[in-house]
């Protein structure tokens, strides 16, 4: 989680609805309140903004995630920035191949 400035494309009225609404992004999408899969039509009107942070994470395939959104004097969108940040985390996530493991007993 990073701050960040966001440039988002369109009119004035479009972009800062867009900019309400987004919680964060990766190379191809935009994570915004309602749509933790990522949205492409947000993120190709987006313009990455600088920062070695956010290079780094894009580069990596990983997320970046607003700062701004965690707020704790407004606990819903906190919650709500939360499980978008918990959602996109697991959908990104693999989970590792069955292994054979050959174990020896202690005798018992």
């Amino acid at each position: 989680m990073t701050d960040f400035d966001i440039v988002v494309s369109g009119t004035k009225r479009e972009a800062k609805a867009r900019e309400r609404k987004l919680f964060g992004f990766d190379d191809n999408l935009a994570t915004l309140l309602r749509s933790f899969r990522g949205n492409d039509r947000v993120r190709g009107a987006l313009s990455e903004p600088d920062g070695v942070c956010i290079k780094a994470a894009i580069a990596s395939g990983g997320s970046v995630f607003s700062r701004n959104k965690w707020n704790t004097n407004k606990k819903t969108q906190t919650t709500k920035l939360l499980a978008v940040f918990g959602e996109r985390v697991a959908v990104s996530s693999s989970t590792q191949e069955c292994q054979e493991c050959q174990c020896e007993g202690s005798g018992v």
